[in-house]
């Protein structure tokens, strides 16, 4: 057990280990760490604890390899908002440290339950739950939820929606799905991976370990390692964390039993008031380092 200890808590927490610029205008400010789970709550200066104002939660985007609640100060959102509210953000594992998968990962999951399958979706559900469990200190009410992201963070809140067969745990009442849903997480298999994760055991010298498994001898490597693996852009260990497929969420026994189309059809999703639609502005981030001339902007 943490023991416990009093903060200041003025200012944002360490970003989880990420890429630092696979889209310009979103790279990380500030310092990246392993301990990086932080939850910000950000509220009109003058709130009661009694107060019991709506609850309106940010999962961020970035491909579930980059991104930070640092990125988005929700102050001017409570400040214009018609309703008074209060604003809650999160930071959750990133890349090979929130969606390593392979045979292997799974394996350990099932049988010795020493590892985890998208633990980066688990994070952000602890964080769910410590509003659940905390926010009516802070005057907020926890029955007046609102969970909403973009990208990654929208496709992360479809996958809430269809975990545990569309059980959701009351975690939420209603979800802002914004460039993002449920239906278009291309979700596969861990063992699909597995390619992917036999070069990042010989990037970082596991595939001869002596280990008894190439997972435990991850577990050895040194931060730094990782860090450098990922920053490679023609290792094949892509700085999209491993991945030959457009993202990391795989299935499991947990958020994902199927493929989140036949989940969908079948009516297994939380019925809960939904938002859905696109970001008006988004391409405009990566077109600052893609469209470097005149012909590459006429072209594109």
């Amino acid at each position: 057990m943490i023991p416990s200890r009093i903060i200041s808590a003025k200012a944002y927490g360490l970003s989880c280990i990420q890429t630092t610029s696979r889209v310009g205008s979103y790279r990380v400010q500030g310092h990246v760490s392993e301990d990086c789970l932080t939850v910000n709550v950000i509220r009109p200066a003058s709130t009661d604890s009694s107060a019991k104002l709506p609850v309106m939660v940010w999962i961020y985007g970035g491909g579930f390899t980059s991104g930070a609640s640092v990125r988005y100060d929700g102050s001017e959102l409570v400040k214009q908002s018609l309703v008074i509210i209060i604003y809650v953000s999160m930071n959750y594992r990133l890349n090979l440290f929130g969606f390593l998968a392979s045979s292997e990962v799974e394996k350990r999951a099932k049988s010795k339950g020493d590892a985890v399958l998208n633990a980066g979706l688990l994070d952000q559900r602890l964080a769910l739950q410590w509003v659940q469990k905390n926010i009516d200190a802070f005057g907020g009410d926890r029955d007046k939820v609102v969970v909403f992201g973009e990208s990654a963070g929208a496709m992360s809140i479809g996958s809430h929606l269809l975990s545990n067969h569309g059980k959701h745990s009351g975690l939420f009442r209603g979800a802002i799905l914004e460039s993002g849903g449920s239906i278009g997480i291309p979700v596969i298999r861990a063992k699909e991976y597995d390619a992917s994760y036999a070069k990042l055991a010989e990037r970082v010298a596991c595939n001869s370990s002596s280990s008894s498994s190439v997972f435990d001898c991850l577990r050895t490597v040194p931060v730094d390692t990782f860090q450098a693996v990922l920053e490679e852009r023609r290792s094949g260990v892509t700085a999209a964390a491993l991945r030959e497929h457009p993202n990391n969420v795989v299935q499991d026994d947990d958020f994902h039993h199927a493929r989140p189309s036949e989940a969908f059809k079948a009516g297994k999703i939380a019925r809960v008031p939904t938002i859905i639609g696109t970001v008006l502005d988004e391409g405009v981030g990566f077109g600052t380092n893609k469209l470097t001339s005149e012909t590459n902007f006429e072209n594109s």
